[in-house]
């Protein structure tokens, strides 16, 4: 599978390259398991992980900047199967170092379905991941932190509570979940903050932000 990934991604950077020279590229890769009996995608497949994993080690390799797809799963309902099976796709995948990841937000059912529920659900796992994943910040808090080693270093105790308590308070050492519960009550969480999202006003993009999209990329021209 990853010998024919890369070799058709390589042979499609090739011809970029001859049409016009330098021409910026990405390292798509998006491949899946198939089943056998309908040949459907297998999202939720382990295979799938690892698929995308390898074409990130490959554009990797090569120096390419990879796009690549996380968090889409075969469960066909909003809950925690689906939670799961999504979320440990998108850890994954944002672990293997792709530049451009596809979140596919609110998907189920591979890509058939949307469900506004999961999507709210994606959102938070997302924003965990992306928590887990930031960059420390040793450098900005190293005095503190030695100043607070050396005192807690001198006392009988050796307890640090005090100032490991305000990283906890303010989630930056675990992000807070705002639907904790069993499958019921997670759900009867995530359809509150759904109407309180569609009751909120929309913020939609001004009309000359508009026009100077259309007119910048010539929008209209490339859909006729």
């Amino acid at each position: 599978m990853l010998a024919q990934l890369n070799a058709e991604i390589l042979a499609g950077i090739t011809l970029a390259q001859l049409v016009r020279k330098k021409t910026p590229v990405l390292y798509g890769s998006v491949p899946l398991r198939v089943r056998i009996d309908n040949l459907d995608n297998m999202y939720g497949a382990p295979e799938t992980n690892r698929y995308n994993i390898g074409g990130v080690q490959m554009a990797r390799f090569y120096g390419i900047p990879c796009y690549s797809t996380a968090g889409i799963g075969d469960s066909k309902f909003p809950g925690i199967e689906a939670s799961v099976n999504k979320l440990l796709s998108h850890l994954f995948i944002a672990l293997s170092g792709a530049q451009y990841i596809h979140y596919a937000f609110g998907l189920l059912e591979g890509t058939n379905t949307f469900s506004f529920e999961q999507a709210i659900l994606d959102g938070v796992h997302i924003g965990m991941i992306k928590s887990m994943l930031k960059e420390q910040r040793i450098e900005e808090e190293l005095q503190d932190s030695l100043t607070m080693i050396r005192e807690v270093m001198n006392t009988s105790h050796k307890m640090f509570t005090r100032y490991a308590r305000r990283y906890l308070h303010a989630g930056e050492v675990i992000p807070f979940y705002p639907f904790e519960g069993d499958a019921n009550e997670t759900l009867i969480k995530v359809k509150e903050r759904k109407e309180e999202l569609l009751s909120s006003p929309v913020d939609e993009i001004p009309e000359e932000i508009n026009k100077r999209i259309f007119q910048e990329f010539d929008v209209l021209e490339r859909i006729k």
